[in-house]
């Protein structure tokens, strides 16, 4: 058996997928210096993504579709035949539901899809957001705090908001007493505190009837000259990072169309929406939201972003690619060229990499 075969096999066979192309080039590269397959079956099998997955397949959570099994339909994706089973949010109290039952079930208590590893793709962010210069960052949803322990190796402060006990449980011991345990419209922090706020995949996690309270909350953290970064899943063509999701329903092209959220949610195997996700919507809807009060998005900082990162996002993290950057008016110009200036050299990060 060729080493690629036997990696492609171990991989389906420990973590359920194909091996990426990072991870192939990183294993292949060990196998051809001397290590031995084994080694490689060992290192995958202690790996945080495995414990992980190994431990979701364990750990039981209530199936949602027991708690109102009304709210599920069959819907018909566009051009298929067969029909996906899917939760319907008829009005806007159907999230205020969801996100009761998503708490109380526990949902955030067990492994989900995201990592608690240094990886090439939190190096990357850690590294976006030190392109700002930030005196002082907040990063909403940090997990465990991998990417705020990038930061303070970097010698950049930050801190960071998480509501699940599980996350914080395995932070790194430089940053524990950085993060903040709560909901961020609950947890007490000065206004003015941050230049720089980012959460990646944060904010299709909160309920859109609140939405406007937590813009406003992050706007209040905000220095005059801060900048907010916002990860999303923005369905759509976007004139900056193009479509990185497509519309699979007709519900969501009707969605976009009239500028609402999405009220067809795709659900994994135990009746959730897929990574607990309670705001689905279009690129243009998301950036309505965010620029509704002072912030406008600098489109010139994100093309930095992505002449730099594009190539990395396509092979190793394609959904960081619909990564806004907000700011306030006046431009605080100052820093943006900064940020810009800075992306426009050449990454440390990607020239460790094997494969960029």
């Amino acid at each position: 058996m060729k080493d690629e075969e036997f990696l492609g096999r171990v991989y389906r066979e420990l973590l359920s997928r194909d091996p990426d192309p990072l991870g192939l080039k990183f294993f292949a590269d060990r196998l051809r210096n001397g290590a031995s397959r084994a080694e490689i079956v060992i290192q995958l099998a202690k790996s945080d993504e495995y414990v992980s997955l190994l431990l979701r397949r364990h750990t039981h959570i209530r199936d949602l579709r027991d708690d109102d099994p009304s709210r599920f339909v069959e819907v018909h994706p566009i051009d298929c035949d067969v029909p996906a089973k899917c939760l319907h949010m008829a009005t806007a109290d159907d999230f205020d539901w969801l996100e009761e039952r998503i708490i109380a079930n526990g949902y955030y208590e067990r492994p989900g899809s995201w990592s608690f590893e240094i990886s090439p793709e939190k190096e990357v962010v850690a590294e976006i957001v030190a392109a700002f210069a930030p005196e002082r960052a907040l990063e909403l949803g940090c997990a465990n705090g991998v990417v705020l322990e990038l930061l303070r190796r970097s010698g950049i402060f930050a801190e960071g908001i998480d509501i699940s006990r599980m996350a914080i449980a395995r932070a790194f011991d430089g940053i524990r007493d950085r993060i903040h345990f709560g909901d961020l419209l609950d947890i007490d922090l000065p206004p003015g505190s941050f230049d720089l706020v980012f959460g990646l995949d944060i904010f299709e996690h909160l309920n859109p009837n609140r939405l406007d309270q937590y813009f406003e909350r992050v706007e209040e953290l905000l220095t005059p000259d801060g900048v907010l970064l916002a990860n999303v899943p923005a369905y759509g063509p976007d004139d900056v990072f193009g479509t990185v999701l497509p519309f699979l329903y007709d519900d969501w092209v009707e969605a976009a169309r009239q500028r609402r959220p999405f009220r067809i949610l795709d659900i994994d195997e135990d009746g959730y929406p897929v990574h607990g996700h309670l705001v689905w919507a279009d690129t243009e809807w998301w950036e309505a939201q965010f620029t509704a009060r002072s912030l406008r998005r600098a489109r010139d900082v994100e093309r930095a972003i992505h002449g730099r990162y594009d190539r990395f996002f396509d092979v190793a993290a394609p959904f960081r690619r619909s990564l806004y950057v907000f700011v306030r008016e006046p431009r605080p110009a100052a820093r943006l060229d900064h940020a810009i200036a800075q992306l426009r050299t050449p990454s440390p990060v990607l020239r460790a990499l094997p494969v960029t």
